[in-house]
């Protein structure tokens, strides 16, 4: 129900973002966000449902009437931006509870908005298209993070006995026990090392889901305008 309710909000966000009037040097020259505009209401169309309703990723209302005045020309790229996040957050939202079906529609729908202005970021989301997909990306994440932890710990012991070598040269038992210890955590060390290289290496083919996945909200960095700022807020 709550991946629903968010599905439901990204969608009318979307829609009262696209109908908002352009900037005039967008008027008139096929701009991006023309462009965006003729592709939703196609998609919108295309969604249609033959018996007269309309389909769920339709957006339900218009629920702020778009300004008779033109926005700063910052506005809308701003806008999508912020969209642009909400939309990879809820179709990866709706694979990770196994909405596929919905996911793929929400994709099909909202995906051509955003083509020309994240082409890599696109194309890091095709990659990712079933609960099984993003399952396992999640589940590697969780993997790396939990061996660089094991990782820290391992650099901390292997410190820790080549003190005690160091401090036992007069004890043999003593220097012979840290020297192994020291050895054999150096050598789990290395292998972890190994692993967790190979983990991220996977994690990093894909910036966006690595991004999205994170549990540092620093990850997306979002610059807003006061204008765009103040537009949000009234929204």
């Amino acid at each position: 129900e709550q991946v629903r309710n968010c599905l439901n909000g990204f969608v009318d966000f979307q829609s009262w973002i696209l109908h908002l009037p352009d900037h005039p040097r967008n008027h008139g020259g096929g701009g991006a966000m023309t462009q965006n505009n003729n592709v939703m209401d196609e998609n919108h169309a295309a969604n249609r449902d033959p018996n007269g309703g309309t389909h769920a990723l339709a957006p339900r209302n218009d629920n702020t009437q778009a300004s008779a005045q033109p926005l700063p020309t910052s506005v809308k790229p701003e806008l999508m931006a912020v969209s642009f996040a909400l939309f990879v957050h809820t179709y990866l939202d709706a694979l990770e509870v196994g909405m596929e079906s919905t996911a793929r529609q929400l994709r099909q729908t909202f995906l051509p908005l955003y083509r020309a202005l994240y082409p890599n970021d696109v194309r890091d989301l095709m990659e990712c298209s079933t609960t099984q997909h993003i399952l396992r990306f999640n589940s590697t994440m969780t993997e790396y993070h939990e061996s660089y932890g094991k990782l820290k710990q391992l650099a901390d012991q292997v410190t820790k006995y080549q003190i005690r070598k160091e401090l036992s040269v007069g004890n043999l038992n003593e220097y012979r026990k840290s020297t192994m210890n020291a050895h054999l955590l150096q050598s789990e060390y290395h292998r972890r090392t190994l692993l967790s290289t190979k983990m991220l290496d996977k994690i990093q083919d894909l910036p966006l889901l690595e991004r999205a996945r994170s549990t540092s909200a620093a990850q997306w960095t979002l610059p807003l305008a006061t204008s765009t700022y103040a537009l949000l807020v009234e929204y």
